[in-house]
C-alpha cells in the first residue's frame, strides 16, 4: 500500500510539474525568461480595471525597440544577437528594480514581445509624469556598451509611452498606442522617447499606406530615376550623374524620399528597391556611354542604404548586375553615408573592400554631418568625400564654413582622397570652391535632378557647353 501511495504521489507531482511548466511556457519568453505578450496582456487588463475603479491609481506602458538591432544581428550572427537580447532584458529588469522607491508604489513587469521589442508595465506610479523619468533612466543604462563575446556593442533604445488616459479600455489599445509612440521616437532620430497623443493616429494611417504601397511599387512601375550631373570643376565638364529615386503613388501624388526611405529601411523593402535602382542606373549609363562619341565614358553614382551594406551577398549582387548590364566597375560609383560608416565599421569594412575589388570607387556622402575625422579614412577604402551641402550653403555668409571646407579639401588631398561639393547654387560658391582646388561639384547651379531624356539632352549639349565661374 505504501509503494502504491508513493507511485501515485510521484505521478501527481510529475503531472503538476508538467502543468506548471506548460503554464510557465505559455506566459514566458523562451530566450530571455521574461514574461511574454500573453502575460503582459493579462496584467494590463487588471491595471485598466483598477484604474476604472480608482482614478487615483496610475500606470503606464513603455514599448521599447533596440535601435539598429537587425544590423547587429545580420552582421555578427544570430547567436550574438540572442546574447544581446538576453543582456538587454537583464539590464532593463535591474534598472527598474533600482527605481522602485523613486517613482512607484506598486510592482513592475519587464516583458519581451518578440524580436528586439520589449515592454515595461509601470504599475502604481506615484505621478503619471514619472513614466518619462523611467524612460530616461532605461535609455541611459542601455546606452552603456555591452560586451558580448569578443564584441563591444553600443546600442540605444527608442521608447513609446502610453499612459492611463480617458478613452482607453483595453490592454491591446495601450500596447498599440505605445507602439505608435515608439515609431514616432524612431522617426525623430532614435535614442529617445515619445509620449502618445491622438494626432499620431493619422501619422500611423499614412505610414501603413506607404508600407502597403511600397510592397507593390516596383511591380506597378511607380518608381522613376532622375539624374543630377556631377561636374569636374577644373574643366567644367560633366563627368557623371547621381541617380536619385522618385516615387509617384497610384493616385498620382508624389512621396518625398525623406518620408518613404526610412520606412523602407525599417521594413526591409529597401533591399529590393536598392537592387532595382542599381540595375536601372547601370542600364541607363550603359545606354548613354554606348551613344556618346569622342569623349571619356560617364559614370553613374548610386546611394547604398544601411540594409544593403550589411547584406552578406551585396558584393556578389553588384558583380552580377555589372555582368548583366555590361557596365564596367569604373563606370559605377557607390555612395555610403558618413553616419553608416561610423555606426557599423566592423560590419561593413569587409564588404567595402570586396566591392573595391570590382573596380568600383566608394564615396562618403554627407561628410561633416557625423562624428568621423579624416584620420579614420585610412581604415576604409574611400575614394571621394562629398561635403554636405549645409557647409556650402553657409560659405557666403560665414567665413568659418569656408575655412572648414578649405581645410577638408586640403587634408583630403594630402591623403589621396578627392572631394565633391554638394549643393552649389551660385557662382560665388563655385568661384570659392575652384580657388580651393575642389575636384567635383553638383547642385542647382548646374542642373536640378533631371528625367533620363532631359539628362541625355544635357549630355548632347556638352560638346560646346561650358560653365564659366
Amino acid at each position: 500500500l505504501r509503494e502504491a501511495y508513493d507511485r501515485l504521489k510521484s505521478q501527481v507531482e510529475r503531472r503538476i510539474a508538467v502543468e506548471d511548466k506548460l503554464r510557465y511556457d505559455a506566459t514566458h519568453d523562451t530566450l530571455t525568461g521574461l514574461p511574454n505578450r500573453n502575460y503582459i496582456l493579462l496584467q494590463l487588463e487588471d491595471c485598466v480595471k483598477r484604474h476604472q475603479r480608482n482614478e487615483e491609481y496610475h500606470f503606464a506602458v513603455l514599448f521599447m525597440d533596440i535601435d539598429n538591432f537587425k544590423m547587429i544581428n545580420d552582421s555578427l550572427g544570430h547567436q550574438v544577437g540572442d546574447d544581446l537580447l538576453i543582456e538587454v532584458g537583464h539590464r532593463l529588469t535591474a534598472t527598474l528594480r533600482s527605481l522602485d522607491t523613486v517613482v512607484r508604489a506598486g510592482s513592475d513587469i519587464t516583458a519581451r514581445l518578440g524580436g528586439d521589442e520589449f515592454i515595461v508595465l509601470l504599475d502604481g506610479l506615484k505621478n503619471i509624469t514619472d513614466a518619462a523619468v523611467v524612460a530616461d533612466r532605461l535609455q541611459e543604462q542601455i546606452a552603456e556598451p555591452f560586451i558580448i563575446g569578443d564584441h563591444r556593442l553600443a546600442t540605444t533604445l527608442s521608447i513609446g509611452i502610453a499612459v492611463d488616459q480617458e478613452g482607453r479600455f483595453s490592454a491591446e489599445e495601450l500596447i498599440r498606442d505605445a507602439d505608435t509612440a515608439m515609431y514616432r521616437a524612431k522617426s525623430l532620430g532614435k535614442d529617445r522617447y515619445a509620449i502618445f497623443d491622438h494626432e499620431m493616429h493619422e501619422e500611423v494611417a499614412q505610414r501603413m499606406k506607404i508600407e502597403n504601397e511600397l510592397r507593390h511599387a516596383i511591380d506597378q512601375n511607380q518608381f522613376e530615376l532622375v539624374y543630377q550631373p556631377i561636374i569636374e570643376l577644373t574643366s567644367s565638364e560633366i563627368c557623371g550623374f547621381e541617380a536619385l529615386l522618385r516615387w509617384t503613388l497610384s493616385d498620382g501624388s508624389l512621396i518625398s524620399p525623406d518620408k518613404f526611405i526610412p520606412i523602407a529601411e525599417e521594413t526591409g523593402t529597401i533591399v529590393s528597391i536598392g537592387r532595382w535602382i542599381l540595375e536601372n542606373a547601370c542600364r541607363q549609363i550603359k545606354q548613354w556611354n554606348d551613344q556618346i562619341k569622342d569623349r571619356a565614358p560617364l559614370f553613374i553614382s548610386v546611394n547604398l542604404s544601411k540594409r544593403q551594406v550589411v547584406e552578406h551577398t551585396l558584393p556578389q549582387d553588384i558583380e552580377q548586375i555589372l555582368e548583366q548590364t555590361g557596365v564596367t566597375g569604373d563606370q559605377l560609383k557607390l555612395e555610403i553615408t558618413e553616419s553608416l560608416i561610423m555606426e557599423q565599421p566592423e560590419a561593413i569594412v569587409d564588404a567595402l573592400f570586396k566591392i573595391k575589388l570590382l573596380g568600383i570607387e566608394l564615396y562618403m556622402d554627407d561628410f561633416g554631418t557625423g562624428h568621423s575625422s579624416l584620420s579614420c579614412l585610412h581604415g576604409f577604402p574611400i575614394d571621394v568625400l562629398k561635403i554636405d551641402q549645409s557647409f556650402i550653403a553657409n560659405m557666403d555668409e560665414n567665413r568659418d564654413f569656408a575655412s572648414v571646407v578649405h581645410a577638408i579639401i586640403m587634408l583630403a588631398q594630402n591623403i589621396g582622397v578627392r572631394v565633391t561639393a554638394e549643393g552649389i547654387e551660385n557662382h560665388d560658391q563655385l568661384t570659392q570652391l575652384m580657388a580651393m582646388d575642389c575636384d567635383y561639384g553638383q547642385g542647382f547651379l548646374f542642373a536640378k535632378p533631371l528625367p533620363a531624356m532631359k539628362a541625355w539632352d544635357l549630355i548632347q549639349s556638352q560638346g560646346e557647353w561650358r560653365l564659366s565661374a
